[in-house]
């Protein structure tokens, strides 16, 4: 594996949050990448162990403008799957950090 920088970013949206509850965690990646990589970088950045990786190639749609026709920009998503006990932080609902604050309370 090359020392280049991967770009991956999370996908925030209503369907990843609902997959987040499924241990499943929505990704946009680069076109160039493929499922390893992607494994390897979750990995490495967010500390946890990923179970499995599933990839999806969009097209960019074609836009008209003021100077004729243009594309948006082809992205990729990955869906990470992660094993049994790992979470990701950034996609914890509102509702769940609410009943750790409730549970950590409790405790004191």
């Amino acid at each position: 594996m090359s020392n280049k920088f991967i770009k991956i970013i999370p996908h925030i949206t209503e369907k990843a949050f609902t997959l987040a509850s499924n241990n499943k965690y929505v990704f946009v990646v680069d076109t160039s990448v493929n499922k390893n990589t992607v494994a390897l970088e979750i990995e490495k950045h967010f500390k946890v162990e990923v179970q499995k990786v599933n990839m999806i190639n969009i097209q960019g749609k074609i836009k008209r403008g003021k100077q004729g026709m243009g594309t948006r920009k082809d992205i990729q998503k990955a869906i990470v799957t992660l094993k049994p006990g790992h979470r990701i932080q950034i996609f914890d609902t509102e509702e769940e950090s609410k009943d750790k604050k409730k549970s950590s309370n409790k405790e004191k």
